[in-house]
C-alpha cells in the first residue's frame, strides 16, 4: 500500500508545482515601476516571481507580496566580491514595519542576482532612479 500513497503523493505534488508554475507565469502583473529601471522587462517581471518563492508564497495565497507592493527607490554602484555592479534596490512592505529591501545586482558582464537584505544594506546617497 505504501507505494501507492507514495507514488499518488508525488503525483499531486507535481500537479501542484506545475499549477503555480503557470499561474505565476501566465499572470501579466503591474506596477508603476515597470519599464523604468533600466533593466529588461522579464528581469524586472521575476523579481516578485523570486521574492515569492523565497518567502513560501504563490499568487494564489491571500496576502502574498504582488508587484504593485513593491517601491522601486534606483540603481547604485555599489563594490561586492564581484567587483563593482549596480545595485538596483525595491523596498518591500512587510507586517511589522521592519525594513526589508530586495535588490538585483548586475555585473559588469550583465549577469544578475537576485535577493532580499534587511536594513543592514539600507539605500545609500548614491542612488539614483525614478
Amino acid at each position: 500500500m505504501l507505494p501507492f500513497v507514495l507514488v499518488f503523493s508525488l503525483v499531486a505534488a507535481k500537479r501542484a508545482v506545475k499549477r503555480r508554475f503557470a499561474l505565476e507565469y501566465g499572470t501579466i502583473e503591474d506596477a508603476d515601476w515597470f519599464g523604468k529601471t533600466g533593466l529588461t522587462n522579464e528581469e524586472e517581471r521575476e523579481l516578485p516571481r523570486y521574492l515569492r518563492r523565497e518567502f513560501g508564497e504563490s499568487l494564489e495565497d491571500e496576502g502574498a507580496l504582488r508587484a504593485h507592493d513593491m517601491t522601486y527607490l534606483g540603481v547604485e554602484p555599489v563594490n561586492d566580491e564581484f567587483g563593482t555592479v549596480r545595485r538596483h534596490l525595491w523596498r518591500i512592505p512587510t507586517s511589522d514595519g521592519q525594513a526589508l529591501y530586495a535588490e538585483i545586482l548586475v555585473d559588469k558582464n550583465g549577469q544578475l542576482c537576485y535577493s532580499t537584505c534587511g536594513s543592514e544594506r539600507e539605500p545609500s546617497k548614491h542612488l539614483t532612479g525614478v
